[in-house]
């Protein structure tokens, strides 16, 4: 095929000169970095007179792309074979497993809880919800009754496959919808061909053990791997993510994202009700990076929305964090 190349440049001069725009344009609080990405592919789409645009939105979930997801129940499952959704969650023991570390409580939602741990599993916040947990989880298990209800129903004694299907009414719905909303302020359409219908219910009848029978995504890098070069089908698997571990701890921004934090923190503790120690050390802590870069979108985002005082949206992130 003849395909003219283009790309566009990623960095931390595109975050600072577009997050605060993104933020206003956006019609939730955003927290996925990743979603920079679809927004700088969009425009540069409609900057080359592309109407159209194709996404890989529903690989994960029909070829075995997610290792948290699938990994530990696989494990689980060897051990203890059909007791596998069918063990009560029980508050006392959930409490105890806490405890005893992250591993421990992963091991124990996946066991007695796993449409819980299913639905936070991709959450940046998830161990760090405080009074509010009880009710946020009930709600979870609400709807994630519903939605596993129907999995189960369709697929039978799949671990893997079960999970990649209960991801249609939770992680898929919610990536189109992202990358709908890039798309759209530039007038450019979205299309995912691995949501076609007959593809993926094809591929949910495929037993997981040969999907991860290659390794993760095998079944898809051996199928491409007579079209796309190597380099291609055999990379390592990397979420769209951006690397706000190194914008965000850039000496010359730090102390000035500190102020702004601080000077906000009131409406960070009555909007979100989380639970983090916010001071200096926490703020320095790379490890933090996907959350403090949530936090200053929801400050960005409150500040058009609630406190209306953003005039313009073409203000940098920089100049933003000293006014």
């Amino acid at each position: 095929l003849s395909i003219e190349y283009k790309k566009t440049k990623l960095d931390y001069d595109y975050y600072n000169n577009n997050i605060v725009s993104i933020v206003n344009h956006y019609d939730e609080i955003f927290i996925n970095s990743g979603v920079l990405v679809f927004y700088a592919l969009s425009d540069l789409s409609k900057k080359n007179n592309t109407s159209v645009i194709l996404t890989g939105v529903g690989g994960d979930e029909l070829f075995g792309g997610y290792p948290w997801q699938g990994g530990h129940p696989r494990k689980i499952d060897t051990i203890f074979k059909k007791t596998y959704g069918k063990l009560k969650h029980n508050n006392m023991l959930f409490k105890i497993s806490n405890k005893l570390g992250r591993k421990l409580s992963t091991a124990y939602q996946v066991l007695f809880d796993y449409k819980v741990w299913h639905a936070e599993c991709l959450s940046s916040f998830r161990y760090d919800f405080n009074e509010s947990k009880d009710i946020l989880e009930k709600r979870i298990r609400d709807n994630a009754d519903k939605y596993f209800d129907i999995s189960h129903k369709h697929i039978k004694d799949d671990i893997y496959n079960t999970m990649g299907y209960a991801n249609t009414f939770t992680v898929l719905g919610a990536q189109n919808h992202l990358v709908d909303i890039s798309t759209m302020k530039y007038s450019v359409e979205n299309r995912s061909p691995f949501l076609d219908y007959r593809l993926y219910e094809f591929l949910m009848s495929v037993p997981d053990d040969l999907k991860s029978k290659y390794g993760q995504k095998g079944l898809l890098r051996k199928i491409l791997k007579k079209h796309l070069p190597s380099y291609v089908t055999e990379a390592k698997k990397s979420g769209p993510t951006m690397p706000v571990n190194v914008w965000l701890y850039d000496k010359k921004i730090n102390n000035d994202i500190k102020t702004f934090i601080f000077n906000h923190r009131k409406y960070i503790d009555e909007y979100l009700g989380l639970n983090l120690k916010l001071d200096s050390k926490w703020i320095e802590d790379s490890q933090n990076s996907l959350k403090l870069f949530a936090i200053l979108s929801f400050i960005i985002w409150f500040k058009f929305n609630v406190l209306n005082v953003i005039d313009d949206e073409s203000i940098t992130f920089e100049e933003l964090i000293k006014k």
